[in-house]
């Protein structure tokens, strides 16, 4: 008794229903159906229900399938290539998955052998022609060649009443005899998968190509020998001939007597193998065909993704689950990094594969990585632990010869190289040169982004007014735009005569600051003294190895003004976006960095320009002294200095009384000669800390802090000095002696203003000055 499920519950499926319960050796235990409005739930609905006394269950479930015990057949009514996939993924052992047209064939020739009763004259073997030749005729509806196989076999064996059956192909790569179909009346199956050539009475028959009878009491003992290995008393072997060479055998075998077989089954079984062997031939082509029709509808699906704009790791994405399930099994695509040199998980067609588990080789590492290294293809054959064969190969992307990834596919199709390496060495160097191309333009996207933040760095750059503030721009926005853990910049200083670090950036760590500026030290000093950039991709392989520092590498450019170097700017560990570690720098950051430093010397040069303006404004042209409004300032500096400290300061005016009669007689000329030279005789003769600038005219400050000596005294001694060395210019009129005047103030940390002190200084030169004559 065979049990029997149904899938579909449509019009062909409950069509079946008569048939199989007319059949005395079948009974229908299940009827499958996933869509809810098919026929026998409308039925339902309207109270025509199956017969209990049937004990058929409905399902809407195709899991109840794979949960029927003791299932034999199972005819898939469906017509739908994605149910007839999850019926065969259900991988149940010793049960057929047959179409309509099969079981037709089958169970209405049953039907009619019942209605006949013996005294039919048919003769039973042209009936069993008959159904085969239907098949062949229907064989463009079956699903494939291992389901028409069956039924061929089913033919044979209930035509020669025999309770054991097999047909076995020759397997083109090896030789070997592979089993395609099998048949067991009382539930028994053939155990032995595969035979080689020559090997017991089926590799026999496929090696010598002729019919081999084993029944009755002619038997050679060499083949009896062969019957009691095989457990059973009479076979019956016919060779599947296909223009003339061998392509299989089907066998038939029982237990029950050793004279079961005759004369008449072997005509019978070798009239009937030429139509299997023919069904064998035309579900070749039609397998060729809908490979075609595969590989066709492949490529179109793939050259749509290719063609279509996407960000390269959605495309990938998509590219590796077309070839998954074009291959039946496992695709992923690894792509190279250029700055680390390792290969990053681009794409995989496993459900898994996400970004939470983000994976990197190293360019040595596993047979990805030695295939990019190598940049040649690796293949990987083997068995499972069931003996499936299984097949893993990496091929290298290459685009113009450069590696840019690798492609891995593993799959337990033993086909593969035949049906499908050439769809895949075709495919391959077109995903590299996606690859390539995205990168591509990846970089330069990235380079115009980079070089749009320089330029808009650049600005803020050129309009910092101090060393102070360009210092620390230049830090900040070199680590941000080159990617950089950390940056340092050091200029020279003029009052010291050397460089010192002006401002740093990144490098949270406490620790790791003071390693990286201690190295900066010697690594600028280095730069400034060759006065050339330097590139470190290893720190640990390098002259600075000795330096106790986590930094992995380091980028060091001098930086120019008007052909002198004057300060040195570094860069510490890039971290490109998705890296969990420092990368080296490579030379390709050149050209950005290069455009960035042209930005900070152009700052540079400004600020210099800058200073040296505001040197020009404060000091008077004449005498190189600091003029009024410099004077204030330097004032209140340190008026503020000697009340925080509680220190005395003296402040006080010094003037030529007769200037003007004295330009009035000699000329302006000479006046400023005067100016010159009492300007002069006040600088060399005060302390290095006071201070003396040119007022107006004629009239000098002086600024003079904690001084020892008192003010009035100070004042008279550089008064005679300036009267001893001035006296009018010679010529034909007389000499006049200049005439200097003296007033001054002296804070002692009181809490006097700026203005009041000078007014105050003012107020005693003018009552201390002697009328002019």
């Amino acid at each position: 008794m065979k049990n029997v499920a149904i899938v579909g519950g449509g019009k062909e499926g409950l069509a079946l229903l008569p048939l199989l319960i007319k059949s005395a050796d079948t009974k229908v235990t299940l009827i499958a159906e996933r869509n809810p409005d098919a026929l026998i739930f409308k039925l339902g609905k309207l109270g025509y229900m199956i017969s209990d006394h049937l004990k058929v269950e409905i399902s809407s479930s195709l899991d109840s399938i794979k949960e029927k015990e003791g299932l034999d057949i199972i005819v898939d009514t469906s017509h739908n290539d994605e149910i007839h996939a999850i019926l065969n993924s259900f991988n149940l052992e010793h049960v057929d998955i047959i179409n309509p047209a099969t079981a037709k064939q089958i169970w209405s020739n049953n039907g009619e052998e019942e209605d006949r009763e013996a005294a039919s004259p048919k003769d039973d073997n042209d009936s069993c022609l008959s159904i085969i030749n239907e098949v062949v005729k229907e064989i463009n509806n079956a699903k494939d060649k291992k389901e028409l196989l069956s039924m061929v076999l089913r033919v044979a064996a209930s035509s020669t009443e025999a309770e054991t059956g097999s047909i076995m192909l020759v397997d083109k790569k090896d030789g070997d005899l592979v089993l395609e179909a099998s048949y067991s009346m009382n539930g028994r199956r053939e155990i032995k998968r595969s035979c080689k050539l020559g090997e017991g009475i089926i590799g026999k028959v496929a090696a010598m190509g002729e019919p081999l009878l084993l029944s009755g009491s002619k038997v050679d003992a060499k083949f009896d020998e062969l019957l009691r290995k095989e457990g059973v008393k009479s076979a019956l072997s016919v060779p599947i001939l296909f223009d003339e060479i061998v392509i299989g055998v089907l066998t038939v075998k029982t237990d029950r007597s050793d004279n079961a077989f005759n004369q008449k089954d072997l005509k019978s079984l070798t009239e009937l193998v030429p139509l299997g062997a023919k069904i064998i031939g035309l579900s070749q082509e039609i397998e060729e065909m809908k490979h075609e029709s595969d590989r066709f509808n492949f490529w179109k699906k793939v050259s749509g993704k290719i063609s279509i704009h996407m960000p390269i790791g959605k495309k990938l994405e998509e590219i590796s689950k077309l070839v998954a399930s074009f291959i039946k099994g496992e695709c992923a695509i690894y792509t190279l990094e250029k700055d680390s040199v390792e290969l990053c998980l681009k794409a995989s067609s496993t459900e898994s594969h996400t970004l939470s588990n983000y994976c990197k080789l190293s360019i040595d590492e596993g047979v990805e990585g030695i295939t990019a290294q190598t940049k040649c293809e690796v293949t990987l054959r083997g068995e499972s632990s069931d003996g499936e064969k299984i097949l893993y190969k990496v091929y290298p992307l290459l685009s113009d010869e450069e590696i840019v990834g690798v492609f891995k596919v593993l799959t337990h199709s033993v086909n593969i190289e035949e049906d499908n390496s050439k769809v895949l060495d075709e495919l391959v160097p077109l995903i590299a040169k996606e690859i390539k191309d995205a990168f591509e333009e990846e970089r330069m996207s990235l380079k115009a982004s980079k070089i749009s933040a320089i330029d808009e760095a650049g600005l803020k750059l050129i309009s910092a007014t101090s060393f102070k503030e360009l210092s620390s721009l230049i830090a900040s926005s070199s680590a941000m735009i080159m990617e950089a853990e950390g940056s340092v910049i050091s200029l020279y200083d003029k009052k010291t005569g050397q460089f010192t670090i002006r401002a740093a950036y990144g490098m949270g760590d406490k620790e790791l600051r003071k390693s990286i500026l201690n190295l900066d030290k010697k690594l600028a000093n280095d730069v400034i003294e060759k006065r050339e950039p330097l590139l470190i991709s290893d720190l640990r392989k390098s002259a600075y190895k000795d330096e106790k520092t986590n930094a992995r590498s380091a980028r060091c450019y001098p930086l120019r003004h008007k052909g002198s170097v004057v300060g040195a700017l570094s860069l510490y560990d890039k971290m490109s976006k998705g890296a969990f570690y420092p990368i080296p720098f490579k030379q390709e950051d050149k050209e950005i960095l290069d455009r960035f430093i042209l930005y900070a010397e152009k700052a540079i040069a400004n600020i210099v320009s800058i200073v040296e303006s505001r040197k020009l404004i404060s000091v008077d042209k004449l005498t190189n002294l600091p003029n009024e409004e410099s004077l204030v300032r330097r004032l209140e500096d340190e008026l503020k200095r000697s009340k925080r400290h509680n220190d005395s300061l003296t402040f006080a005016f010094l003037e030529v009384a007769n200037f003007n009669n004295y330009v009035d007689l000699y000329g302006h000329d000479s006046g400023n000669r005067l100016v010159k030279g009492i300007a002069s005789r006040l600088s060399k003769s005060i302390r290095a800390f006071d201070v003396v600038g040119r007022y107006s005219d004629s009239r000098f400050a002086l600024l003079l802090p904690e001084s020892d000596e008192k003010g009035d005294e100070i004042l008279k001694r550089l008064t005679d000095q300036i009267i001893a060395e001035n006296v009018g210019p010679e010529g034909s009129l007389p000499p006049v002696s200049i005439k200097i005047a003296c007033g001054l103030i002296e804070s002692n940390g009181k809490n006097l203003g700026v203005e009041q002190l000078i007014k105050s200084a003012a107020e005693d030169l003018e009552n201390k000055r002697a009328p002019v004559a």
